[in-house]
């Protein structure tokens, strides 16, 4: 088993929406459904709906390999999703600040799942994170033809900055392949708004990484992904620390014109964190009639982190 940090360079904004919000709503990362969905479209263009499947398939059982939402970085700085612990901060009064950070870097993140005290100086690092913008469209009212204002949001990135993600490798004939389909996706764009050319990227770096090693089976983790506690896990929530999150969005497949709404699905979110390790699901949300399965990819990328007595 390896793991391997990737990193990616938008060419054009980013448009990733969140249910409810509509085309002003949009997220400064990419979760790992909808990186899982876009990455499993690719591979099906690139070697075949057999394969596909087949790949598919396997993730009910034993998955081949995990893979993290994709949080942003800027030059070597790695920014990650804040965890819903309470940290040990020397100046307590700069909790309330911290808490409204949905993004922290690599070296704070570190510190707060050490379980450690330490202190937090920087105020802001916006210019280092993808900025949002509200851009103007014109459409034409169905009814009456006359033109109506709309806007949507995107997130352009730093010329030094970009998406990264983890992808822990258990099935190493596959590494080519995974390769190839991420190079493709760069090409074809994932998100939003992709016919007006966003989500457009260059895989810029493939490399394996220590940065977190596997926790322990009965050890506190914290979640990198978006994740569904499958019933085996026998998940205790009333120890966890977790935000709920309501995905849905569209079926797009390479093999199917029709175009159909996914089923909508509760999920517990990025930097959730758990008293001990857990697999997630990988959940058949067929639609009733559709041509061929349609999944979620809701598996754990667990980190681990150091709880106290007190689970904080």
């Amino acid at each position: 088993m390896r793991d391997f940090l990737v990193k990616i360079k938008p060419k054009t904004p980013f448009h990733i929406g969140e249910v409810g919000i509509g085309l002003e709503g949009s997220l400064p990362w990419v979760p790992s459904d909808l990186l899982f969905s876009a990455f499993a479209n690719a591979y099906g263009l690139l070697y075949g709906r057999a394969e596909v499947e087949a790949l598919l398939s396997s993730f009910l059982s034993s998955p081949p390999f995990l893979v993290s939402s994709a949080f942003p970085f800027f030059e070597n700085k790695l920014f990650f999703p804040r965890p819903l612990i309470t940290p040990k901060l020397e100046d307590t009064k700069r909790l309330k600040d911290l808490k409204k950070m949905r993004l922290i870097p690599e070296e704070l993140f570190k510190k707060w799942l050490s379980g450690e005290e330490f202190s937090w100086e920087t105020d802001s690092w916006d210019d280092e994170l993808p900025r949002q913008e509200l851009l103007p469209g014109v459409k034409l009212d169905r009814v009456n033809m006359k033109s109506q204002i709309y806007y949507r949001s995107a997130y352009f990135f730093p010329e030094r900055g970009g998406l990264f993600f983890l992808l822990r490798l258990k099935e190493e004939s596959l590494l080519n392949k995974i390769k190839g389909a991420f190079n493709l996706l760069g090409d074809i764009g994932i998100g939003g708004e992709r016919s007006l050319g966003y989500g457009h990227f260059k895989v810029i770096s493939f490399e394996e990484t220590t940065l977190f090693p596997p926790p322990e089976a009965d050890s506190p983790i914290l979640t990198l992904s978006l994740v569904v506690p499958s019933p085996l896990d026998d998940v205790d929530l009333e120890s966890s620390y977790y935000q709920l999150i309501l995905r849905g969005g569209w079926v797009n497949s390479p093999f199917v014109s029709q175009q159909v709404r996914r089923k909508a699905v509760w999920m517990l979110a990025e930097g959730s964190v758990f008293s001990r390790n857990i697999r997630g699901s990988f959940l058949d949300l067929t639609p009733e009639g559709y041509p061929h399965k349609v999944y979620r990819y809701a598996l754990t990328f667990p980190v681990g982190v150091i709880l106290d007595a007190e689970g904080s």
